[in-house]
């Protein structure tokens, strides 16, 4: 493979990633193994801007499955959208399951089933509210953290980190709950418009900040409802999906308190695939992610085509969710 060297690297908008990275630049991925589980590892955060800019136009559930066949690894975004009986081949357990409260399906696709993904010389962890960076081979100590945690023998705020041992440090991210949440509580932005009893649209805008990456922006899914794992019914399927944005937000740098707004201008996307997911911008560094995103005002409309129903069943819908 050819070796990556791209000088801005840490904040992407979708222009930018496809100016600053040439054809013949292929990312250094390695699938290797940790604790028996597949894993993506790349040698420096440039190297994974290039992977997610490879993928930002693939069908990533359709490339997820792909790579589970090939035992490179089984990304999360499969784990979430695996029936039972899928899941059951795969060989996993509700126990098992990383909590990972994201909509951004990039980030679901990069990690695997166990929330994990290798960069340089660390390994993250996503689980429930935390992201653990440790060397390989110490993991043990997450276990150790998680106990001391539940005992109430450490304390840690959101939005901070702490070094827990020589191998491990721990954040404590602050991510917003999901617009699907909010809204059943406050009866805004549901994000579901349906076709009929067995299939719907699902609609979702996305931010976060996971230490090694952060993100925001959109995605219009069309979903079927089926047996799936232990905590849903639906299930993602392709249909004609499309997408037109109109947001602000907030951009501003880890560390420091200045901050700048952008305007992203209205832009429409449409594909046939599992998901159309858009980024208004994202960033991904090492130890660190240099931005957080946070939406300000704004608009998505969100539309999606189905075909497949009878007699009284839609074949189009559509859905705005606002900021």
């Amino acid at each position: 493979m050819i070796a990556i060297a791209i000088s801005i690297f840490a904040s992407c908008k979708q222009e930018e990633i496809i100016s600053d990275t040439t054809d013949n630049q292929i990312a250094e991925v390695a699938y290797s193994r940790n604790e028996d589980k597949g894993i993506l590892s790349f040698g420096s955060a440039e190297e994974l801007q290039v992977f997610i800019k490879e993928h930002q136009t693939t069908d990533l559930l359709d490339v997820a499955r792909e790579f589970a066949e090939e035992r490179r690894y089984i990304p999360l975004l499969l784990v979430y959208n695996s029936t039972t009986e899928e899941a059951k081949e795969l060989g996993l357990t509700e126990e098992e399951l990383p909590k990972v409260a994201s909509e951004d399906d990039m980030l679901l696709f990069l990690l695997n089933e166990n929330g994990e993904i290798g960069i340089e010389d660390k390994i993250y962890r996503i689980d429930g509210d935390f992201v653990y960076t440790y060397t390989r081979g110490s993991s043990k100590d997450i276990t150790i953290f998680q106990n001391k945690y539940k005992e109430k023998g450490i304390k840690i705020s959101r939005g901070k980190t702490i070094e827990f041992s020589e191998n491990l440090t721990v954040y404590m991210h602050n991510n917003v709950q999901s617009k699907e949440e909010a809204s059943l509580i406050s009866g805004r932005n549901k994000g579901f418009e349906h076709f009929d009893n067995d299939h719907r649209m699902r609609a979702k805008q996305f931010n976060g900040y996971w230490k090694f990456y952060s993100s925001i922006g959109a995605k219009t899914t069309v979903q079927e409802k089926k047996r799936f794992l232990w905590w849903n019914w639906w299930k993602n399927i392709k249909g004609y999906n499309r997408l037109q944005t109109d947001v602000n937000y907030r951009v501003e740098y880890v560390g420091d308190k200045y901050y700048y707004y952008y305007q992203d201008k209205a832009e429409f996307h449409e594909n046939y695939a599992n998901n159309l997911e858009v980024f208004f911008e994202y960033s991904v560094g090492f130890p660190s992610a240099p931005f957080k995103y946070t939406p300000i005002s704004g608009k998505t409309i969100h539309w999606a085509h189905w075909y497949g129903g009878g007699a009284g069943s839609k074949n189009t819908v559509s859905k705005t969710l606002y900021y």
